[in-house]
C-alpha cells in the first residue's frame, strides 16, 4: 500500500483535505438575518461571530496553503514522468516550479494592486454615488456613516475639521450638491465636534 503513495496520489489527498478548508471556511447569513438587514432592524453582532469569522480566515489560509502543495507535487509529478530517462536523476523542475508560483503570485498581487487603486476605486465611488443620490441618504443626519464613507474614499480630514466641514467634503467627492441647511444640527454626532477617531 505504502509503495502506492506516490507524490500523484499525495497531492490529490491534499487537494481534497485543501477543498475541505476551505468549503468550510465559507459563511452565508442566516436567511433571518438578511431579512432583519434589509428591514433595517439593528441587532447587535454577537461576539461569538466575531470568533467564528476569525476561524474562517484561518481555514481559508489552511486550505489555500494545502492546496498549493498539492498542486506543487502534481505539477512535480507530471515533469518527472514527461523528462526523458536520460535526464532522470537530479530534479530541479521542483525549484523551478516554487520559483514560479511566487513570480505568478506576486505579479498578481502587483497587477492587482493597480486594478484596485484604479478601477475598483472608481467604480466603487461611482456605485456609491448611485446609490446615496437614488435612496436620498442625508449624510448630515448620519454624520458617523458619512465619516465613514468619506474614509473609504480616502478624502484627507484635518484634526481640527468639524463633523459638518467633512460632509461638504464627502458631498463634493461623491458630487452630490450640498444639503439645505437646517437650523438645529442632527442627532447622534454633535456637528460643531472635531472627528470622531
Amino acid at each position: 500500500m505504502l509503495e502506492r503513495l506516490n507524490p500523484t496520489v499525495i497531492g490529490c489527498a491534499l487537494n481534497v483535505v485543501g477543498l475541505f478548508f476551505l468549503a468550510s471556511a465559507i459563511s452565508f447569513k442566516r436567511p433571518r438575518r438578511q431579512i432583519e438587514e434589509l428591514l433595517g432592524i439593528e441587532r447587535p453582532r454577537s461576539l461569538l461571530a466575531v470568533r467564528e469569522q476569525l476561524v474562517n480566515q484561518i481555514q481559508t489560509y489552511l486550505g489555500f496553503g494545502i492546496l498549493v502543495v498539492g498542486f506543487v507535487l502534481l505539477m512535480g509529478e507530471a515533469l518527472e514522468r514527461n523528462r526523458p530517462p536520460s535526464e532522470k536523476g537530479d530534479d530541479p523542475h521542483l525549484v523551478w516550479i516554487v520559483a514560479l508560483l511566487v513570480a505568478a503570485t506576486l505579479g498578481t498581487t502587483v497587477a492587482l494592486k493597480l486594478i484596485k487603486e484604479g478601477y475598483v476605486r472608481s467604480k466603487f465611488r461611482r456605485l456609491l454615488r448611485e446609490v446615496v443620490r437614488d435612496s436620498k441618504f442625508n449624510l448630515e443626519k448620519n454624520a458617523q456613516l458619512s465619516v465613514h464613507i468619506g474614509e473609504l474614499l480616502h478624502i484627507p480630514k484635518e484634526p481640527d475639521q468639524s463633523v459638518a466641514e467633512y460632509i461638504v467634503k464627502v458631498r463634493a467627492a461623491l458630487g452630490i450638491p450640498s444639503a439645505p441647511s437646517s437650523g438645529s444640527p442632527p442627532g447622534g454626532l454633535g456637528m460643531g465636534r472635531g472627528l470622531p477617531k
